[in-house]
């Protein structure tokens, strides 16, 4: 590895550094953000953004590569050229080589899709990327040219530092101890599909909704998934006196202040203990509003993430080449992470465009990463007044998105269902 591989460009951060030995064809790592305009993709000036932002965002166009210890990125090798995507929403196309670029730009009609892998960045720091890329879009198409280009080239060490060592904190500590968590049974659609099923509605009606039951937006869904997961699990007797638990990616910028646009964030992980028997929604709605508002304070977050951080850095995971860190880490990934969730909700909240340009985008869409484990996984994204949920799914029966949209009308919610691939 030569000495630029040292600088922050080539490392990958403290949640990056998981990703490349647990990969898998289903494991993919990434998850997508599609705009779609209201005009027919302009392809010379997709192109001569997209050429710009590898000038600008050097850290994202990256390949891995495997190192003696660690794996680190390297600069895309092969020329890029734009074209349709061929294979299902978040599982990339390699080269002959089998490297994959860690960033995909997908135009197809009005819509440019994105897809990022979490070894590079999270969904904030994707949605910097994005922003700067349709904002500069839309002033090329309407013949602008490119507009503030001596700002856009302020590349501080900041956007790429692993922000996760700044504020980790050697006198804290937090255990990780969760039991397994019930997941809903269906077999596994066939290897490389992922299916996508979305929910559009408005924003403000929602937070309407979501304020009856005393509620935040983003805990609202977090209960109507608990509700889904419960009315599941009673259905499969045998297991219905486990846990019900849901991953709740927080992004910590909100409490640590950073400019980085590689990974930072933490999660929240509220619970439901089946052994109690079964609540109606205003029981869960009360449990999820107390753990989620009091898992959200910074020293809470600081434990979690420094817990990691203390992994990283410890001496034995360090010396131990990275092809037996991938025999270990493959098989006890799931036992570790994957298998203490029923499954995942992350609200990216509300995105903004220039205000010159607002009117060209149409809607903004958000997918969550494939996973066999946990199967179905929602994520949430709004754009103006309007509200995207979106599940993605590599389970073969859809029980879970059913139930989870049955339950938001029958609490006052009002959703349109789409289907597909977007």
């Amino acid at each position: 590895m030569s000495n630029s591989n040292n600088t922050p460009l080539f490392r990958l951060d403290t949640v990056g550094r998981i990703w490349p030995f647990i990969r898998t064809f289903r494991l993919t790592s990434y998850f997508r953000i599609a705009v779609e305009t209201t005009c027919q993709i302009n392809l010379p000036c997709l192109e001569r953004v997209l050429a710009k932002a590898e000038e600008l965002f050097p850290g994202f166009f990256m390949i891995l590569r495997p190192g003696l210890f660690w794996a680190y990125l390297h600069p895309i090798p092969w020329k890029r050229t734009l074209a349709a995507e061929i294979s299902w929403p978040c599982i990339p196309s390699s080269n002959h080589r089998g490297e994959v670029s860690l960033i995909q730009v997908n135009p197809w009609q009005n819509r440019i899709a994105f897809e990022f892998s979490h070894a590079i960045t999270d969904g904030s720091g994707a949605m910097v990327f994005v922003r700067w890329f349709m904002d500069t879009y839309f002033q090329l198409r309407n013949g602008h040219g490119f507009q503030n280009e001596e700002s856009d080239r302020r590349k501080t060490s900041e956007m790429w530092e692993n922000a996760f060592i700044r504020y980790s904190r050697k006198d804290i500590y937090s255990s990780d101890a969760m039991s397994w968590a019930f997941r809903p049974r269906s077999f596994l659609l066939p290897k490389g599909q992922y299916r996508i099923i979305t929910g559009i509605g408005s924003a403000s009606t929602f937070a309407l909704t979501a304020k009856e039951y005393d509620l935040k937006l983003g805990e609202y869904l977090v209960s109507v998934l608990f509700a889904a997961l419960q009315k599941l699990a009673f259905f499969e007797t045998e297991v219905q006196r486990g846990i019900l638990r849901i991953l709740v990616p927080v992004d910590l910028r909100r409490f640590f202040p950073s400019e980085t646009i590689r990974n930072f964030f933490a999660f929240v992980a509220p619970e439901i203990d089946m052994r109690l028997g079964q609540r109606d929604f205003r029981e869960i709605a009360h449990e999820v509003r107390h753990q989620m508002r009091g898992s959200l304070v910074p020293w809470r977050l600081q434990a979690h993430f420094t817990r990691h951080r203390k992994l990283e850095s410890n001496i034995a995971l360090r010396v131990i080449p990275g092809i037996l860190k991938r025999l270990f880490l493959v098989p006890s990934f799931p036992l570790a992470g994957e298998k203490k969730f029923s499954a995942s909700l992350s609200n990216l909240g509300r995105v903004d465009f220039d205000s010159q340009y607002k009117d060209e985008v149409r809607r903004v869409l958000f997918a969550p990463p494939p996973s066999p484990w946990t199967k179905t996984n929602c994520s949430v994204i709004s754009y103006g007044d309007e509200l995207v949920i979106s599940f993605g799914s590599t389970a073969m029966n859809r029980d879970l998105e059913r139930e989870f949209f049955r339950i938001l009308v029958q609490t006052g919610a009002s959703i349109r269902i789409t289907g597909g691939t977007s």
